[in-house]
């Protein structure tokens, strides 16, 4: 799965990525290169870096 360039793509590409119920998608957060261990502050980092998110968190 390609991760968009623009911050707002970004957001709503991670707000598809929760379930009806509020919780996270394992295997589509797999897909951006996620893990299921996520660091907290992931989500920001993500939202604000891209591709880079991990080294930010």
């Amino acid at each position: 799965m390609e991760i968009p360039k623009k911050r707002k793509d970004r957001e709503k590409l991670l707000r598809s990525c929760k379930k009806p119920n509020g919780e996270w998608n394992i295997n589509q957060l797999k897909k951006l290169g996620i893990p299921f261990s996520y660091r907290r502050g992931w989500e920001q980092a993500f939202i604000q870096y891209g591709e880079d998110w991990d080294q930010y968190v």
